[in-house]
């Protein structure tokens, strides 16, 4: 009920997001929208003209008329109230509905997620695993290693027994997270991190490691594989030795960032000064298995679709979140420019102040 009239909460969450769909589109934009009803969640996708990016607060969101034409209108034929009031909405029809919060992303291409979620005391099955979105951003939070607390704070549950026997414990027997410290899984520093490359679950679980095989290998493979995935970004010594959890200093030196460079792995930002001050280490996009193809494809898409407009070289940078410049230019933007899905707005001078790039017309 709702005041004195009986409504479908069912309904009126199709409602919200068909609404959101028309009212906040980016016309200009071809990709079409999508609403996708499965089993254990809503998902919708929606053409999008960002004013921010990330997960969406509603405590703390600033609504933006993208269309106040359309919204006008829908507010005259009654399937729309102020701004604002459809992310509303779907915050307080979506906890009674499936006692969970819905997953709103700005981005270039606008996503909502509202899982059906399993009932306390049942376990979370492999499919729903691969079906629930929440489990998808979970392994994506943790790409990093995090503990049981973080993970606990990030999926907002108070029951710590919960979280354990019913989220990390699947989640682990199927290979979709891993233990920083294998060999002590009760270790009370235990944090848990998954893959890029970990391998979606398709009706079964994952064989367990067999006997015999070397535990500190499979550790240290894991270790250096995520590592990898670290450096895409250049970072100093310090951020390794942090990210890494170790205080000896030239013991990350002498086993991981040398013996990673010594095998193309790694590569210096300043090769003609291996031990300058500013000094970082990045692994390089097409590096043997470290390359995640539909992470760089995803990452080409997005800055396409944000050159539809002439950008800056910082504002691009700026927009996939990057911060090194001389990685940037040398493994994003020049080669983006030599293989023509980018041109220059001032192209008989490369290295004009001004240079801006748009994305090439196919």
């Amino acid at each position: 009920m709702e005041g004195s009239r009986r409504i479908s909460i069912r309904d009126t969450i199709i409602r919200e997001i068909a609404s959101n769909i028309l009212i906040h589109r980016e016309y200009m934009n071809a990709f079409p929208a999508k609403i996708i009803i499965e089993k254990t969640r809503i998902y919708a996708e929606n053409s999008n003209k960002p004013h921010g990016t990330g997960l969406i607060n509603p405590d703390k969101f600033t609504p933006y008329p993208k269309n106040p034409v359309i919204a006008r209108f829908f507010k005259e034929i009654g399937l729309a109230d102020e701004l604002g009031s459809g992310v509303r909405n779907l915050v307080k029809f979506v906890k009674i509905y499936s006692q969970s919060k819905p997953q709103l992303i700005e981005e270039d291409i606008f996503k909502i997620s509202i899982p059906v979620l399993p009932q306390r005391g049942d376990a979370v099955s492999p499919m729903i695993i691969q079906q629930d979105e929440r489990m998808r951003m979970l392994l994506e939070y943790c790409r990093k290693a995090r503990t049981r607390d973080e993970i606990q704070s990030f999926l907002k549950l108070k029951n710590r027994d919960y979280v354990r026997n019913f989220i990390i414990k699947p989640l682990l027997e199927n290979n979709l997270l891993h233990l920083t410290n294998p060999e002590n899984p009760n270790d009370p520093r235990q944090q848990y991190f998954s893959l890029s490359d970990t391998p979606p679950v398709t009706g079964g679980a994952i064989p367990p490691v067999t006997e015999g095989v070397n535990k500190s290998k499979i550790r240290s493979d894991y270790t250096v594989k995520l590592l990898m995935e670290f450096c895409r970004v250049p970072r100093s010594r310090e951020e390794i030795q942090s990210f890494l959890q170790l205080k000896d200093k030239k013991y990350v030196l002498d086993r991981y960032i040398r013996p990673l460079i010594e095998k193309n792995a790694l590569f210096y930002t300043l090769p003609q000064t291996p031990n300058a001050p500013g000094q970082m280490y990045y692994s390089k996009p097409g590096t043997p298995e470290v390359v995640n193809k539909e992470e760089l494809l995803e990452r080409t898409q997005k800055i396409l679709l944000f050159c539809s407009s002439s950008r800056s070289a910082e504002e691009i940078m700026g927009h996939i979140n990057l911060t090194h410049k001389e990685y940037f230019r040398s493994q994003v933007l020049n080669p983006l420019v030599r293989d023509g899905f980018l041109k220059l707005t001032i192209p008989d001078k490369p290295n004009h102040p001004g240079q801006k790039y748009i994305a090439a017309r196919k």
